[in-house]
């Protein structure tokens, strides 16, 4: 697995490699037969270095668009009708390649690159004078028909797709070269705008204040909303939902899920409750789904199976005098017993626990038990 360090050749190389694959696509167009190959080779797995690729390539498609636009070179709106064609192409060719087999991939990548080294090698004469430019009626129509098919090609592996679109551009609609690589750059940077996803995390709490709540003062800690870096880096977070169903296809693999939204209701010594609100379920595109549930309670169903009893916030009773419950030979210990808490409690009720069953099995235990000097205390 390819993994990133401070001081592995491998940031040097992706710097460099970079670089180059930007001037290249800006000036023509390839630069992906660079970077991908060179990513995969690192270990990313296909549909990863793919996705990571066009990160790179959307920076330099932006950075390109903005020098064009500064020197007023634009098609506008000729370029605009092509990039709506691109985008919903895009969307076909990304979701192809997300459900693609790596070696799939790999080996159509490996003909793609045959195929634009021949295309480099063998490259048709262009002659980019007495260009009379075709940018509206028929030519237009045509042309964006010719963009959603290029858009699905780019959507699923970009490679070399700016080498298609100038000899499109030229051949047919008659653009200079100038022209031909501002309205590449417009459209790579749509395809690329559209294929990039963003995760979404959804959390069953209710959005937290930006600062302390009133009924959380000092020192007790505040639970208010706080964004990480994770979330920063493409994270669309929505509060208050709930997951009831995940979604699959014929072969087991995830497809969907649905969600509701969800309120908490509050009663005075009791444990809060989940209520759903009606008429707000939704159904979601998923293929990978990461459960971060933290400390919801125990499950219930061996608690449920054997009889055992819990407190009002569904922790199994059970005395420090010896972690059995109420249940002769059922014992507990850690976070079962006492709700959430630190590791330190749980490896310390645990070896707490493994002396009284000891006991309870054998009569009698050679096990260490905790005295008044032993850390943490109870």
């Amino acid at each position: 697995m390819f993994e990133f360090d401070l001081f592995s050749w491998h940031y040097p190389l992706l710097i460099l490699a970079g670089f180059f694959a930007g001037f290249i696509n800006t000036m023509a167009g390839g630069g992906s037969l660079l970077t991908l190959p060179l990513l995969i080779f690192m270990g990313l797995p296909s549909a990863v270095a793919n996705g990571t690729n066009r990160i790179a390539i959307f920076m330099s498609a932006f950075s390109a668009t903005a020098g064009f636009k500064s020197k007023g070179v634009s098609n506008y709106p000729f370029n605009a009708y092509l990039g709506f064609a691109g985008l919903l192409g895009a969307l076909i060719g990304a979701q192809i390649a997300i459900d693609i087999e790596g070696d799939l991939f790999n080996k159509i990548l490996a003909v793609i690159m045959i195929v634009v080294v021949l295309l480099i090698v063998f490259k048709p004469d262009i002659d980019y004078k007495n260009l009379s430019e075709r940018l509206t009626g028929k030519y237009l129509f045509i042309s964006m028909i010719a963009f959603f098919f290029i858009g699905i090609y780019g959507g699923f592996i970009n490679a070399g797709i700016g080498f298609v679109i100038m000899l499109f551009l030229h051949y047919y609609n008659k653009l200079d070269l100038v022209k031909v690589n501002a309205t590449k750059v417009d459209n790579e940077f749509l395809l690329d705008v559209t294929i990039t996803q963003f995760n979404k995390n959804f959390e069953i709490l209710s959005k937290p204040t930006a600062g302390r709540p009133a009924n959380q003062p000092w020192p007790y800690w505040p639970m208010r909303l706080r964004t990480s870096s994770s979330h920063k880096e493409g994270v669309e977070r929505f509060f208050s939902i709930s997951t009831k169903e995940f979604l699959g296809d014929k072969d087991g693999n995830l497809t969907g899920l649905i969600t509701t939204e969800v309120e908490w209701v509050f009663i005075d010594g009791e444990r809060p409750q989940l209520k759903e609100l009606p008429n707000t379920e939704k159904q979601w595109d998923c293929d990978l789904a990461l459960l971060a549930l933290g400390f919801t309670g125990p499950e219930t169903t061996l608690i449920d199976q054997f009889g055992l009893e819990t407190d009002f916030r569904t922790n199994i009773n059970a005395s420090i005098k010896n972690y059995m419950t109420n249940v002769p030979g059922v014992f507990t210990a850690g976070d079962m017993r006492r709700g959430q808490s630190l590791i330190v409690w749980a490896i310390s009720e645990g070896r707490q626990a493994a002396y009284h069953v000891d006991t309870y099995l054998m009569g009698k235990s050679n096990l260490p038990l905790k005295d008044s000097n032993d850390l943490p205390r109870v």
